[in-house]
This record gives structure tokens, sequence and C-alpha cells, in this order.
């Protein structure tokens, strides 16, 4: 009797595995990937600057660049041209943020802010439940949207050079 039992446990085990076998990587597959022309998901983080970031407040009044980084080298080169395109676009109504989309702590993520060759000014947020690389589906970093006032997403790259960041920022602003 104990070794029915034991069978009969081993028969949800089984069905388990063999849905995650074959039907989860056709449901991972089918997730949207965010592309132009779609509407960003809107999302509220912690800043290690301080308060709470709500992309909805900025949504409909400012051009927004969101970029999402793990903590890489090509992360940290991406968040020095998003702070050159802050200086040549300064005085416009744009807004960015980026947005450590690896689960790191906090302060994981102050230790490697402290490494940039130089300082960023613009709001850098943790996402230690990993919500956001969900909601935008990704696949590598490091990632830039860019989103105008109607919240859609116009611009979409990896490891975009700033000219190319301020002519599309440009675009969306006359």
């Amino acid at each position: 009797r104990n070794n029915v039992g034991q069978k009969l446990l081993k028969i949800p085990m089984f069905m388990g595995i063999l849905y995650l076998v074959l039907i989860g990587p056709v449901v991972l597959s089918l997730a949207k990937v965010l592309n132009n022309g779609d509407k960003a998901p809107v999302f509220a983080l912690d800043s290690v600057q301080g308060p709470k970031v709500d992309l909805a407040q900025h949504i409909g009044s400012e051009v927004i660049v969101v970029g999402l980084f793990h903590i890489c080298e090509p992360c940290m080169e991406q968040a020095m041209e998003m702070e050159t395109l802050l200086q040549s676009v300064k005085g416009k109504k744009v807004w960015v943020v980026g947005i450590n989309t690896s689960g790191d702590s906090k302060s994981a993520v102050m230790e490697y802010l402290n490494t940039f060759p130089r300082k960023v000014s613009f709001s850098y947020l943790v996402d230690p439940a990993r919500t956001v690389e969900g909601l935008f589906s990704i696949k590598a970093t490091p990632i830039v949207y860019i989103i105008d006032r109607q919240g859609t997403i116009r611009f979409k790259g990896s490891s975009v050079p700033a000219q190319i960041l301020e002519k599309e920022v440009l675009k969306l602003l006359s």
C-alpha cells in the first residue's frame, strides 16, 4: 500500500516536469517583446538617490529615455552616453532614468555606481524583484528606450552613442 502511494505521488511530479519541458518554452517565447510603436509599461521603483520614482508621473510632459542595465562594463559605458545626452539637451523637457534590472541590492548598485568615471545626474533605480525586466521582456543589456509624451516607444537600441540618442530625442521635441 505504501508503495502505491509513492507511485501516485510521482505522477503529478512527472506531469509537472513534462509541462515545464514541453510547454514552458512555448509560454516564455510568447512574452511580448516591446518595439517601436508599442505602449511603454509603467512602473514605480526606488531610486538609489532616495525617493520612489514613478514613470507615469513623467508621461505627457516629457520625452523619457529609459536605460536598462545590469552591472557590466557596456552598461557603465551606456550610462555615460546617457549622461552626455542629458548635457546636450539641458533645459529641454527630457527625463532620463537608469534602472538596474538584475535584482541587485541598493548597496551593490551604489558600489557599482561609485566605479563610474563620473557621477550620473539622472535617477538610477533598483529593481530587486526584476519587475521591469519582465515588463520590457529584457533579453540583454544595456538597452535604451525613448518614450514620447503619449507613452509610446519611439526608439529602442542597445549600446547607443549619445549623438544618436540626441538625434532621436530632438525629433520628438520638434
